[in-house]
């Protein structure tokens, strides 16, 4: 058995990149057309959000994040910051970095 990759479906990475611009578009027009400091608040905290931290979570998505590996050994989990591996073991299970192999 050969190492299977699955990922994500492509339909949800394109929802959510539109709900980020519209989030962001929303922020924009709160800022611009907003009538208290609350309102444009809001819209800057929109924008830094969404704009900002969604940006970041594509990123992470492109990098590999949120990915499942199959492999005859064991599952690899894609998490941030790097892939997590847990063994099957027909005693235990046993969970570690890929590093430290």
């Amino acid at each position: 058995m050969e190492r299977i990759e699955i990922h994500p479906p492509t339909w949800k990475i394109v929802l959510m990149i539109a709900g980020m611009i519209a989030f962001v578009v929303a922020g924009i027009f709160m800022i611009i057309y907003g009538g208290s400091v609350y309102e444009k608040a809001i819209g800057v905290i929109g924008i830094v959000f969404f704009g900002g931290f969604g940006g970041y979570a594509l990123y992470s998505r492109s990098r590999g994040q949120g990915k499942l590996a199959i492999l005859p050994t064991g599952v690899e989990i894609g998490i941030p910051g790097r892939w997590r591996r847990v063994a099957l073991d027909a005693t235990e299970y046993v969970f570690g970095d890929i590093r430290d192999k």
